[in-house]
């Protein structure tokens, strides 16, 4: 397995971790986060849609992250194509919420790095070869 691409299925696990976790933060915490947004301005409603959209969000992407860091090495195209979205996804997300924040998290700006990482690698030629099964002679 090429170094880009092992650097990938280690950040894929990597991130999935972390937006599983995440996803648990938010399902545990959910009536402490709907009550903030109610205190900020937001109608209970509202922010319980917002609380569960999160939470689905992240838990899709984990478990999605997790497929592909598992099925990556195995020479999976599909698992590229997957990790390719979920990072590609976290990326536009992270820099989105940073930008209307104001700022970045610590957390956020882990995944933000990960993310970025992650997909270069899996945009690598050595990597896309490889899973395509393509030998290189250089």
């Amino acid at each position: 397995m090429p170094t880009p691409t092992r650097v990938a299925v280690i950040l894929l696990g990597l991130l999935a971790v972390l937006l599983i976790t995440y996803a648990g933060l938010i399902w545990l915490t959910q009536e402490a986060q709907i009550d903030a947004s109610v205190d900020a301005g937001t109608d209970r409603d509202t922010a319980a849609q917002v609380v569960l959209l999160y939470l689905i969000a992240f838990l899709v992407m984990g478990v999605c992250s997790l497929l592909a860091a598992l099925f990556l090495p195995r020479r999976r195209a599909w698992a590229r194509q997957v990790g390719v979205l979920v990072t590609s996804l976290l990326v536009v997300m992270s820099l989105f919420g940073a930008v209307s924040a104001g700022g970045i998290s610590p957390v956020g700006l882990l995944v933000l790095v990960a993310a970025i990482a992650g997909l270069t690698s899996l945009m690598s030629r050595q990597t896309k070869d490889w899973v395509h099964g393509v030998v290189r002679t250089d």
